[in-house]
């Protein structure tokens, strides 16, 4: 512990290897649970993970009971609201350990800037940890070295233009605004 009752980097190291391998043993179960109804278990856990992480965790476990087929190919067809309903402490578990391995991330990257003194920024991609350099737009893993690109692509577009929108794009013309206090009935 420091002065101020924070704990030290090599106490917040300790904290952060014991959380991962915690980690670790939780999704290596619910991998072995999911194996007992998918094909893959390990890659139904990232599905599944992703999804909770991206739109919540009741979310992804409703879409696992009613719609388990897009998490990946089954062992057996039925209903899957019982599975669901199994494997929901689990999910919670792993999130739970996640949230905390992010929060004794956070907590040792204030302890130890860059050398340049800008903040570290560490992010747990299911329990990996990477640096994160704006700047650079990378990610760094911070087991292996490997440094990963964080650019952003431009999102794809959905559909064609139509011609109106070529046009109004090809003269440049900006996009339609709405005008408060214009009448909008079809009496004018």
């Amino acid at each position: 512990m420091t002065d101020e009752g924070q704990p030290s980097l090599a106490e917040l190291d300790a904290a952060i290897a014991a959380t991962r391998r915690e980690y670790a043993s939780q999704r290596d179960s619910l991998e072995a649970r999911l194996a007992g109804h998918f094909v893959d278990g390990g890659d139904v856990a990232d599905r599944l993970l992703s999804v909770a992480d991206e739109f919540g965790r009741e979310h992804a476990l409703e879409l696992l009971a009613e719609r388990p087929d897009d998490y990946g190919v089954r062992e057996q067809r039925g209903d899957y609201r019982d599975a669901a309903a199994e494997l929901a402490p689990d999910l919670e578990r792993l999130i739970e350990t996640h949230d905390r391995l992010d929060e004794l991330a956070r907590q040792r990257d204030m302890l130890e800037p860059l050398a340049d003194g800008r903040p570290i920024r560490t992010i747990h991609i299911q329990g990996r940890a990477y640096e994160f350099d704006g700047e650079r737009r990378e990610l760094r893993d911070r087991d292996s070295g490997e440094r990963v690109s964080a650019e952003l692509e431009a999102p794809a577009q959905s559909r064609p233009l139509s011609l109106t929108e070529q046009a109004r794009l090809d003269a440049g013309v900006p996009r339609a605004q709405p005008r408060p206090g214009r009448d909008r009935t079809r009496e004018r």
